[in-house]
């Protein structure tokens, strides 16, 4: 691909492992683009900035990304061409990135993509992102609810190289297929971040991506929310905090901070100066908040507190 002037340099940084600490098992064949630091290492030296893409520019801001995490920048005119040599992947895949969306023009854009014959997540015309690896009769997994708000989501793409497809939003499923039995058979495309290297260039990204990632295996959702998790949350904003205790009927009512996903433990006391704390009930937590009530709350007095859960 030609490229004339600045576009030569290349300023993102490319990191090839085979685990990753953030998961709790160990996870093979993994690739991660980031757009932190102007450094290059040598696993793609031919990848280019085309025109109408800008690395280096805020990324998402949260904590667990550090204060320093950069991103890349699309204006819906280029795209970054990262050699396939190497990507070219047609067993078990997950696919992950980041992305701010601006709001949608009617047509697909692509956050990355390999072309129609493989791996790609794309939104479509009217904001809705989707996902899908190979031609599968059953067509795009699609998300419910549009993203193209201007703030930044996780990606995150499961194919299972058998029948089944994933696809999570923040952390969530938002999709899923059991009839994605068509195999994949790949291409000999360049891999693109911001747009669709099938012939023509289209699918230009208007927005922000960063920390691309492949695996060349299934994550679980467990992983996939825990990733996620570690992103936006820091340490000390993981804890749960009450919200709301309302006493009805002899029936007191409990609600805290959560995280989606993860589970949590409501304990008592009568007495603070109690060694041990009882177990009242666990709770799977399904959105940012949680609840519970204590239908036995007769004692003269009762000290609570909500614990989050180990994986």
């Amino acid at each position: 691909m030609p490229v004339g002037g600045s576009n030569e340099s290349i300023a993102f940084r490319a990191i090839l492992k085979n685990s990753l600490r953030l998961l709790e098992k160990r996870i093979t064949d993994f690739l991660m683009l980031t757009f932190s630091r102007p450094i290059v290492y040598n696993l793609f030296p031919n990848t280019l900035y085309e025109p109408g893409s800008l690395p280096g520019v805020p990324s998402a801001p949260y904590a667990g990304f550090g204060a320093d995490n950069l991103a890349c920048q699309f204006i819906g005119a280029g795209y970054i061409g990262v050699p396939a040599a190497y990507l070219n992947f047609t067993g078990r895949l997950t696919v992950m990135a980041w992305a701010s969306a601006r709001p949608a023009t009617g047509s697909f854009q692509a956050i990355i993509s390999k072309g129609g014959t493989s791996y790609r997540l794309t939104m479509d015309g009217s904001g809705y992102p989707h996902f899908a690896d190979g031609a599968q009769s059953v067509g795009d997994l699609v998300g419910a609810a549009r993203v193209d708000d201007n703030q930044w989501h996780h990606w995150a793409g499961v194919y299972d190289a058998t029948n089944a497809e994933f696809f999570y939003i923040d952390g969530q499923l938002v999709a899923s297929t059991n009839s994605a039995t068509a195999p994949v058979t790949g291409n000999g495309n360049d891999v693109w971040i911001g747009g669709d290297p099938d012939e023509g260039a289209f699918q230009l990204f208007n927005g922000s991506a960063d920390e691309i990632a492949l695996f060349t295996n299934v994550l679980s959702a467990a992983q996939i929310r825990q990733i996620f998790s570690s992103a936006t949350n820091a340490p000390s904003l993981l804890a749960p905090v009450f919200s709301g205790m309302t006493l009805a009927g002899g029936s007191l009512s409990l609600s805290w901070s959560a995280i989606a996903g993860r589970t949590y433990q409501v304990q008592y006391k009568t007495n603070l100066e109690q060694t041990n704390w009882s177990s009242l009930i666990t709770v799977a937590a399904t959105n940012v908040t949680a609840a519970a009530s204590d239908a036995a709350a007769f004692d003269r007095q009762r000290f609570y507190r909500v614990v989050l859960l180990p994986w």
